[in-house]
């Protein structure tokens, strides 16, 4: 390339950079929703299962590898870039594109798992549930 990029090399690594760049601030947005609902969890004084908690701590992880294969598209286009050469099929280049995209496909999938587990539904009474098919409610007492 003897230091200059074809205009479609140029544009291919300004989309892949500007969506790299989206998505590893999709996933520190995914981190900062698990210390939402953490925070208001223990602002609650819920007692959190270690279902939920297991489930939040999965997506965080998820997301932060997320982050950890963006670091390594930024680190191989650099490299390349330094190297003269650009080749967007590039084995080191698109496999952590791929694994950067389902894990945070799987961090979002986990948050929102972990958070319907987390918040508590609505609450019946007892005289609000209605009873299992076939069988008759007691009447009230007068």
């Amino acid at each position: 390339m003897n230091g200059q990029l074809p205009s479609t090399s140029g544009k291919a690594i300004d989309v892949l950079i500007n969506l790299t760049s989206l998505m590893i601030t999709f996933a520190l947005a995914i981190i900062g929703g698990i210390a939402f609902f953490l925070k208001g969890a223990l602002k609650a004084e819920m007692v959190i299962t270690s279902s939920p908690k297991n489930i939040l701590f999965a997506s965080g992880l998820s997301a932060i590898a997320s982050v950890y294969c963006g670091h390594l598209i930024y680190a191989a286009v650099i490299d390349m870039l330094s190297n003269d050469f650009f080749d967007p099929n590039a084995d080191f280049l698109v496999w952590p594109a791929r694994l950067q995209y389902l894990t945070l496909l799987s961090a979002l999938l986990l948050l929102l798992i972990g958070a319907v587990r987390l918040v508590p539904g609505p609450h019946k009474s007892a005289a609000q549930t209605e009873p299992p098919e076939g069988v008759n409610r007691p009447a009230a007492p007068a």
